[in-house]
Order: structure tokens, then sequence, then C-alpha cells
């Protein structure tokens, strides 16, 4: 049976060599919910699409969700994505973020 694991984007110090394969796997999906597309040089389609930015809040939470889910798929083939939370504590500043429940 698979564990389940929850992920936000959160400040990342990038550990080189990752104690096992989960960890690995954790770090890469963190990785990629704080990364904006175009901003990696060499990869410029890893992390998160911003297309939500100034849309509507329901809108918004809507295609962050499925950037989400295609970024995950597309860059941690090796997570499987459960359930995907917009956390909209500060909605009114704009401010939406992802949590992802990811079973490995």
């Amino acid at each position: 049976m698979p564990l389940v694991y929850d992920v936000t984007a959160t400040a990342l110090a990038i550990n080189w060599s990752p104690a096992n394969t989960t960890e690995e796997i954790l770090q890469n999906v963190r990785f990629i919910l704080g990364t904006a597309v175009g901003s990696v040089p060499i990869a410029r389609t890893l992390g998160i699409e911003t297309n939500f930015i100034d849309a509507p809040t329901s809108k918004a939470k809507a295609l962050l969700m499925t950037s989400v889910l295609r970024a995950i798929q597309r860059n941690e083939p090796r997570a499987r994505v459960v359930e995907i939370y917009i956390e909209d504590n500060n909605a009114l500043d704009g401010q939406l973020a992802p949590r992802v429940r990811i079973a490995i």
C-alpha cells in the first residue's frame, strides 16, 4: 500500500543527496510547487503555469489546480496526485497556496 504525504511549496534548501527515494520525490514536488514555468533557464517547462494570476478567485483556483496536476504528472511521475487543496487564507490579498496530497 502506498504511503500518502501532504506537500506544500515551502522555502527549499536543496538536499543533493536525499536519504531515500521518498525524500527525493517529496523534495522534487515541493520544488515544482514553488517554481513558475519559464523561471528555470535550462528547463523552461518546469513548474506551475501562472495564467491564474489576476483571474477571479474561483477561476484562479481551477486554473491553479489544473496546472499543479499537470506539472507533477509531467515532472515527477513517481508521485501520484491523490488530492489538491487550494488554501486561500489570504485570497483578498491575492494569495492562493496549493497543498497536494500525493501517494508514493
